[in-house]
C-alpha cells in the first residue's frame, strides 16, 4: 500500500474513534459505561476508542447498538472529515476532472453553489 493510502486509512480510523467517543459522550455516558454493557474491559475500549490499536468493526458494532447510533452514519461523518481534510482519494490512474463529475458532492466547487446553475444549463451556447 502506498503512504498516501496508509496515512489516509489511519486519519479515518481516528475519525471514527472520534466521531464514536462524541457520540458516547452526547448520550449522556462515559466510556466505562459503555465498556461494562458490551461485555468489555474498559482499558481495551479506551484504548480502541483513541484508534491504538484501531476498534475492529465488530465492537464499533457493539458499541453503536448499545449507545443507539448508526455506525454508518459514524462511518459516513468520518469520511466526510477525511475528504474535507485531504480531498478524495484519486488513484494514479484516475483524471481529477474524472473523479469530480463522479463525485460532485464531495468537493466545493463554486458552480455547486451557484443558484442559475440549472437556468445556465438550459440555455443554450454559441
Amino acid at each position: 500500500m502506498d503512504n498516501e493510502l496508509e496515512e489516509r486509512a489511519q486519519l479515518f480510523s481516528r475519525y471514527v474513534c472520534a466521531e464514536l467517543k462524541g457520540a458516547i459522550v452526547t448520550r449522556g455516558l462515559n466510556q466505562a459505561d459503555v465498556a461494562t454493557a458490551i461485555g468489555r474491559q474498559k482499558a481495551n475500549l479506551s484504548r480502541w476508542l483513541n484508534a491504538k490499536p484501531p476498534i475492529a468493526i465488530d465492537v464499533a458494532q457493539e458499541v453503536c447498538e448499545y449507545i443507539g447510533v448508526n455506525l454508518g452514519d459514524i462511518v459516513e461523518r468520518a469520511n466526510r472529515r477525511l475528504v474535507s481534510e485531504l480531498g478524495p482519494y484519486v488513484s494514479g490512474d484516475e483524471e481529477i476532472a474524472d473523479q469530480i463529475a463522479a463525485h460532485p458532492d464531495l468537493y466545493d466547487l463554486a458552480a455547486n453553489n451557484d443558484d442559475n446553475k440549472e437556468l445556465e444549463a438550459e440555455t443554450p451556447r454559441d
